[in-house]
C-alpha cells in the first residue's frame, strides 16, 4: 500500500497516528454509551483477553450507574 509512495515511512507513521486516536475515539464513544471496552495492544495474553470477553459476554461488567451491564439487557434499554 505505501510501496511508490516518495516518504514511505513517514506516510506509515501518520497512518499508525491516525488510527491510534481513531480507535481511542472509537473507545472513548463506546464507554460514554455504558459498553466496556477491551484494548487489545498485545500487552494482554490470549488466554486472559479470552476470559475477559467471556466474563463480560456472560455476567456483565460491573456498574454503579444503573446502566446496563449485560448484551441482553443493552438490547432491551433500545
Amino acid at each position: 500500500m505505501l510501496t511508490g509512495l516518495e516518504r514511505p515511512d513517514e506516510a506509515f507513521r501518520r497512518w499508525m497516528r491516525r488510527d491510534a486516536v481513531f480507535a481511542a475515539t472509537v473507545a472513548d464513544q463506546a464507554r460514554d454509551l455504558g459498553y466496556p471496552v477491551i484494548v487489545t495492544d498485545g500487552s494482554v495474553g490470549v488466554r486472559r483477553s479470552t476470559a475477559m470477553v467471556a466474563r463480560l459476554l456472560s455476567t456483565g461488567a460491573d456498574r454503579s450507574d444503573g446502566r446496563a451491564t449485560r448484551i441482553g439487557e443493552r438490547r432491551d434499554q433500545r
